[in-house]
């Protein structure tokens, strides 16, 4: 693997034994589904903005499909996409609903 940074992510994820469950990556990041063999639990797994706005309901779209699919871990590579810094609502969720499991320089995972 060329990019270190997620290597490390991704055996990190992986000697937690956190491989049952579905995953949502809180990033731009879609190559770690990839690479640890996961589907998306939602529609939308990148996030950009377009002009100064963002999709109407992105947020409340990604909220609902993470209920729906009873996502188990939020994984959030460092650091922080931009494109998501904005998206408190969704950040908000997260936070209330998921505990922090692990964390180091290059990942935190709920």
């Amino acid at each position: 693997m060329e990019n270190t940074q997620t290597a490390r992510i991704i055996n990190r994820f992986k000697s937690l034994n956190l491989s049952e469950g579905k995953i949502y990556i809180l990033g731009n990041r879609i190559e770690l589904y990839y690479l640890l063999d996961k589907l998306p639990p939602v529609w939308n797994t990148l996030i950009m903005k377009i002009g100064n706005d963002y999709y109407l309901d992105v947020e409340s779209r990604t909220i609902r499909e993470i209920k729906r699919g009873k996502v188990m871990y939020i994984v959030i590579p460092k650091p922080i996409d931009a494109n998501f810094v904005p998206l408190v609502d969704l950040t908000t969720y997260i936070s209330k609903f998921y505990t922090p499991l692990y964390e180091d320089k290059d990942v935190q995972i709920l």
